[in-house]
Parts: C-alpha cells; sequence; structure tokens
C-alpha cells in the first residue's frame, strides 16, 4: 500500500497500528501479517520513547512546583510504560529483553531530550499524536 506523501508520521503509525490490530482478527494475507508486525514493532518503540519524554515532562513540571500537571505526566508514563510492556510481549520479547530495551531508549534518548529543546517538542507533538503524552 502507498501512502500519500502528505501523510504524517503520526498518521503512518496510527494505519500501522490499525492494521496490524486487523490483520490478528481478521487473518489478512502475509503482507497484511508482515505490516502488523512492523505496525506493532513501531508501536512498542514509539511507546518506550514516549515513556521516556513523559518522565521528562513530569520532572520539569515538578521542578516548576506543578505538582499536578507533573501527576498527570507520571500517569501518562505509566501507561506508556505499560504499552510498551504489552507491545513488547506481542512480538516476542521477553521481559529480560523488554528491560534492556527499556535501558537502552533511557540511554539514548534522555541525553537528547535534556539537551535539544527542539527534539524535546518533536517528541512531545509526535506523542501527543499518538495519545501517550
Amino acid at each position: 500500500m502507498m501512502l500519500p506523501f502528505s501523510t504524517s508520521p503520526a498518521q503512518r503509525f496510527a494505519l500501522a497500528l490499525g492494521l496490524s490490530l486487523l490483520g490478528g482478527s481478521l487473518g489478512f494475507a502475509q503482507a497484511t501479517d508482515d505490516a502488523s508486525a512492523r505496525g506493532n514493532r513501531m508501536a512498542y518503540d514509539a511507546s518506550m520513547k514516549c515513556f521516556v519524554v513523559d518522565t521528562r515532562l513530569s520532572a520539569l513540571r515538578k521542578r516548576a512546583g506543578d505538582d499536578a500537571k507533573a501527576g498527570y505526566y507520571d500517569d501518562k508514563s505509566k501507561a506508556a510504560f505499560d504499552a510498551a510492556v504489552a507491545l513488547g510481549l506481542k512480538i516476542g520479547r521477553s521481559r529480560d529483553e523488554i528491560e534492556r530495551d527499556f535501558n537502552v531508549v533511557q540511554v539514548r534518548e534522555l541525553p537528547e531530550l535534556l539537551r535539544d529543546d527542539g527534539y524535546l517538542r518533536d517528541a512531545i507533538a509526535t506523542c501527543k499524536a499518538l495519545g501517550l503524552t
């Protein structure tokens, strides 16, 4: 399936996620199974990144004295974590592998989120579009 160039990464992610959910229940052809696997992996990776983003936003809000908004981001962080674990299990990752993946994502993403405000803004926008922030 060719997607128009005007689709955003969030729209492509949502489409891939939708195909992955439909593919499992409707028994589409092998191409859909491949798309389903890719969609699940994209959702897994995005959920992990959004966990780190939400954790960072919670820390920023706590530092600013906004405990209510910090609590909101803590809840979103937990939801992103739970989604990543569920998706990780769905794609065949063991709990140990999922834990290692979380560690890798945190080591990779946190320095960028701390150093680059533009990167943080883009990550927030992506996670919001996915409903994970």
